[in-house]
């Protein structure tokens, strides 16, 4: 893919989650573009064209994904640079090749020959449910990604207090009365409140992306 080609395909993309966002209740932050900002009016190089569209895909697979799970709020979408960009490119440890065999074709091969690392962090705003669910879509995805760190701030920093109802202890004069004089009690009126589950949660996911280059076969 060339630059051009691939700019208006992330201008179309960020107008389509865009739009499937406003009419599933999502909020993103005014002018997000999926983390790829520096895209928006400037072209990237022919050489980082086809890596920035590969990443491209994986996190738009992954935003749309939250999505159609309704959560409150897609926060914001950072990206390390790609060496491509400038970046640095991301280490990675070869397999060792097993005592007494020969290595094997992939293994004589440097690790970023083999797997392509593509860090980036996504925020967004969940309740507890659709958090589950965010996080198996995660690890279930068609593009294979690690779930590196998980953060999680519970919008309630303190725990659920006990309410304390003065008029729910008995006075004196109610403790002495005349069972006589008491009429048939009515039916119990509940007023239990819910303490949990109400809250939001900001999560905070760092998520590598991994592409295997696998050699050509003979």
């Amino acid at each position: 893919i060339t630059p051009k080609p691939y700019q208006e395909r992330l201008r179309a993309y960020c107008s389509e989650v865009m739009a499937t966002g406003q009419k599933n209740g999502v909020e993103f932050e005014p002018g997000s573009y999926l983390g790829f900002d520096q895209y928006r009016d400037t072209l990237p190089s022919n050489e980082a064209s086809a890596p920035l569209a590969r990443e491209l895909e994986g996190i738009r697979a992954l935003v749309s994904r939250l999505v159609d799970l309704k959560v409150h709020k897609i926060v914001g979408i950072k990206r390390t640079l790609l060496p491509e960009e400038g970046g640095t490119a991301q280490a990675q440890v070869a397999p060792p090749p097993r005592s007494g065999r020969p290595a094997p074709r992939m293994a004589q091969q440097t690790a970023s020959d083999v797997i392509t690392v593509d860090p980036f962090e996504i925020t967004f705003v969940s309740d507890q449910p659709r958090l589950r669910q965010a996080v198996n879509s995660i690890t279930q995805a068609d593009q294979f990604l690690i779930l590196r760190t998980l953060n999680v701030l519970n919008s309630n920093t303190e725990g659920p207090k006990r309410a304390e109802d003065a008029s729910a202890e008995p006075t004196p004069d109610q403790a002495t009365a005349s069972a006589d004089a008491i009429a048939p009690a009515a039916a119990p009126v509940s007023h239990m409140r819910l303490l949990v589950g109400r809250e939001t949660l900001t999560v905070a996911a760092r998520i590598e992306m991994l592409t295997f280059n696998l050699p050509a076969s003979n």
